[in-house]
């Protein structure tokens, strides 16, 4: 049976990179939270390629939570047994052409898309739930200590 992946520690590895990273941006936990509700929302209605477009266009205060989600994203797929000796991986160092030729090679391979999509399902999920956690653990320090 080839190499194995725990979709599920990997995807909580990576759910908790991104909410940690946003976290110490200083950004709020509402917008990381609402941008995972979108960005679900269109890898489950639209596919990876259409979420991947979504990030990458988003601006203003949803850029730099937009640009943590990405990076985790793409550093995630470097885990996924033989994924480099198929297809290319995505860096953020690239160009926004470059990512799409990336990714449009993932969705030319059905085994691949499909990992990837339920990969990206699972850290979405988590990172909406870790977003949700951590906005509740800073509540009381925001209204009662000055």
């Amino acid at each position: 049976m080839g190499d194995q992946i725990n979709l599920d520690y990997v995807a909580s590895q990576h759910a908790h990179k991104i909410v940690d990273n946003v976290n110490k941006t200083g950004a709020d936990m509402k917008t990381l939270y609402n941008l995972a509700t979108k960005a679900l929302g269109v890898l489950q209605e639209q596919g990876v390629y259409a979420m991947v477009l979504f990030l990458l266009s988003r601006s203003k205060e949803e850029k730099n939570v937009s640009k943590s989600i990405c990076s985790s994203l793409y550093r995630v797929l470097e885990e996924i047994p033989g994924f480099e000796k198929r297809i290319t991986v995505p860096s953020e160092k690239m160009e926004a052409n470059e990512i799409l030729k990336c990714y449009s090679n993932i969705t030319n391979d059905l085994d691949m898309l499909l990992l990837v999509r339920v990969l990206y399902e699972k850290i979405l999920v988590y990172t909406r739930y870790g977003a949700k956690a951590v906005e509740k653990e800073n509540e009381p320090a925001k209204g009662g200590e000055k």
